[in-house]
């Protein structure tokens, strides 16, 4: 996995995070991985679509990675709940919704 897609993620930079894991090496382990990263990503840029494309292109691949991007979705509906940045109240709850039937 490409330490500064990592690095970017968690630091806050999810466009250039995104645009790094796509460039990263193609082994079956980084693809997944940078996935997960990605999916991440997408949450931070609350593009709710395509962290759930992101989570359902591999969970029967790496169920640790869609555990782990599962935590994460549930990390970000909580917070979305107190603050929406944007968002559109329903748009949350469904995500909310999906993310307990996914689980």
């Amino acid at each position: 996995m490409d330490s500064i897609g990592f690095a970017n993620r968690h630091l806050g930079s999810f466009r250039r995070g995104v645009i790094r894991v796509r460039q990263s090496p193609r082994t079956s382990t980084s693809v997944s991985e940078a996935i997960e990263y990605r999916g991440e990503a997408y949450l931070g840029l609350n593009k709710i679509d395509e962290a759930k494309e992101a989570y359902m292109t591999f969970v029967s691949r790496s169920r640790g990675l869609a555990d782990e991007l599962m935590t994460a979705m549930r990390r970000w509906t909580e917070a979305r709940r107190t603050d929406a940045q944007g968002l559109a109240p329903e748009d949350v709850e469904s995500f909310s919704k999906w993310v307990a039937r996914a689980s």
